[in-house]
């Protein structure tokens, strides 16, 4: 799930820019995968429908055959 989604200039993340920075949460666990504050995403708008996991969710779905 992501959260806070706003686009952000490179230099400084309070003026609006070219540049996607969003919070990411599992949508199963709920356990948080990225924070905003330390990554720039990308230049595209991302997809506010596709399903976001955690890395032991990923695992656990595998082990699972359930992906």
């Amino acid at each position: 799930m992501k959260t806070d989604i706003k686009q952000v200039a490179y230099m400084n993340t309070d003026k609006p820019g070219e540049w996607w920075v969003w919070n990411e949460f599992c949508d199963k666990c709920g356990k948080q995968i990225r924070d905003y504050r330390m990554f720039f995403h990308g230049i595209d708008k991302p997809n506010e429908n596709k399903k976001d996991y955690c890395l032991d969710c990923m695992r656990e779905m595998l082990d699972f055959k359930l992906v």
